[in-house]
């Protein structure tokens, strides 16, 4: 103890030398295994760079300006692209606007359809919003949707009277707000669809003719050529109900007129049925127009269901 008291300069010196000697002993050791572990990372960096170099295409520089070049082309078709899914304009009203523009719209739209020749539901057809034709107060949440929806059923069935099909048969939207009724067949149970992946929405309507094959290839290519983005997701054909045909009346006997008799020399007329008996000149062209006749062609009037989806950008 008397060393201590006499070198305690010497002994405080030495623990703490003694100190930093273990910090030292034990930063190296850590620092050891971190030094590996970048050995291993940059060990297995040479490798992949050796990969990619080894890779068909190499990253030169001739590729790299072929990579751009794809780049500026396959932006180039994503423009042309958006130019066939253009959101269908709509204006943008609500309340008693709304009301006054869906009248006239209708109006509209049943007048182009009896100028047309193409048949309706009914002739007070609100084209799926008969709920709404004379409402002067809406749910909440009905706009700014149902102005949207108006002006894609309108220009959904305009694409129908250029194809100049027979007959509209029923249209059908997504339900909005409680102000759509349950059980009507204004509505299908369909809902809107978002891809985040691509940056769209689809809005699914149901629309239902009654046309002839030509008509109904009409209107599948007015919705392929659209600038709108309308899809035809699902198309169902059936041959149309046939109208019911009135019995045929049943047939009346008539005796034959009464011929005078033949005078004297002429030889007496030939008996109906008697074999080697001349028919008349005119029965004889019938008989023979009959035969050259022939129906080539007897198209049946269908019945066609399209599921058609209205794709356009998230707003």
């Amino acid at each position: 103890m008397l060393w201590i008291k006499r070198n305690l300069f010497l002994v405080v010196f030495g623990v703490i030398a003694l100190g930093l000697l273990g910090w030292s002993v034990m930063y190296l050791i850590n620092n050891l295994g971190a030094n590996s572990k970048l050995e291993g990372d940059l060990q297995a960096a040479k490798t992949e760079l050796e990969t990619l170099y080894k890779q068909n295409p190499f990253p030169s520089q001739t590729n790299i300006q072929l990579a751009r070049a794809e780049l500026v082309r396959a932006r180039t078709n994503v423009n042309t692209v958006k130019q066939y899914f253009s959101p269908v304009p709509y204006e943008k009203v609500a309340d008693k606007d709304f009301t006054v523009l869906l009248q006239n719209t209708i109006f509209d739209l049943q007048k182009r359809a009896q100028q047309s020749g193409i048949g309706l539901p009914e002739s007070d057809y609100a084209f799926s919003f008969k709920a709404q034709k004379n409402a002067l107060t809406f749910a909440p949440g009905s706009f700014p949707t149902l102005p949207e929806q108006l002006g894609e059923i309108k220009a959904i069935t305009e694409v129908v009277y250029d194809a100049k099909v027979n007959r509209i048969a029923n249209i059908q939207r997504m339900r909005v707000t409680t102000d759509d009724p349950a059980g009507s067949t204004d509505y299908h149970n369909f809902a809107t669809v978002t891809n985040n992946m691509t940056g769209t929405v689809s809005n699914p309507y149901e629309i239902t003719v009654y046309s002839f094959s030509a008509e109904l290839g009409k209107l599948i290519e007015g919705l392929y050529k659209s600038k709108h983005g309308f899809v035809l997701k699902s198309l169902q054909v059936e041959p149309a109900p046939e109208a019911p045909v009135a019995a045929a009346a049943a047939p009346i006997f008539r005796p034959p007129p009464p011929q005078n008799p033949p005078g004297p020399g002429q030889p007496p007329p030939p008996k109906p049925g008697v074999p080697g008996a001349a028919a008349p000149a005119g029965a004889a062209r019938a008989a023979a127009k009959q035969e050259t006749l022939k129906t080539v062609l007897n198209e049946k009037l269908l019945r066609a269901k399209l599921m058609i989806e209205v794709i356009k950008p998230i707003k």
